[in-house]
């Protein structure tokens, strides 16, 4: 109650179409890595491929004045990491564009709706790229790494 991403979330289970659908905060980044601009996507399937869900008509529109139209499969997407909020640096989660909305947000942590940066290429946000282990605070389990005392 009283927090405006509260009211403008929309995700939810949709019955007639019998999939979950999100609500997306898309902020597309500029090549300098400042946030250039920001809008938000209403019901969008949990099926659909991460970079099908953006809309290029808008993402197009915003980018008239800096370039040309931009091609959706050169664009990189990241989660932002809501975990590390109080921590100086940004740490954001690549996502996998060809993947679909559930998969990417699958295990992820996310407050209301998520926030997906976009950029124009994979280096402009490379430093602050962490795992889901690192950013979520989870340690990595050793017993995966082959080197285990155990005959069994």
């Amino acid at each position: 109650m009283g927090m405006s991403r509260s009211a403008s979330n929309k995700s939810g289970y949709d019955k007639k179409l019998s999939t979950f659908t999100w609500t997306i905060e898309w902020v597309l980044v500029d090549k300098q890595g400042k946030e250039y601009s920001n809008f938000i996507s209403y019901r969008l399937k949990e099926t659909l491929p991460v970079r099908d869900a953006v809309p290029m008509n808008i993402l197009n529109n915003i980018m008239k004045e800096k370039e040309d139209t931009i091609d959706k499969d050169s664009l990189c997407f990241y989660l932002d990491n809501v975990v590390n909020l109080a921590q100086p640096n940004k740490s954001i989660i690549k996502l996998d564009p060809s993947g679909s909305l559930a998969d990417a947000l699958a295990n992820k942590i996310v407050l209301e709706y998520p926030k997906i940066f976009i950029t124009l290429d994979s280096v402009t946000w490379s430093e602050h790229v962490v795992g889901e282990a690192e950013a979520y605070g989870l340690k990595e389990d050793s017993s995966d790494s082959g080197t285990s005392d155990s005959d069994s």
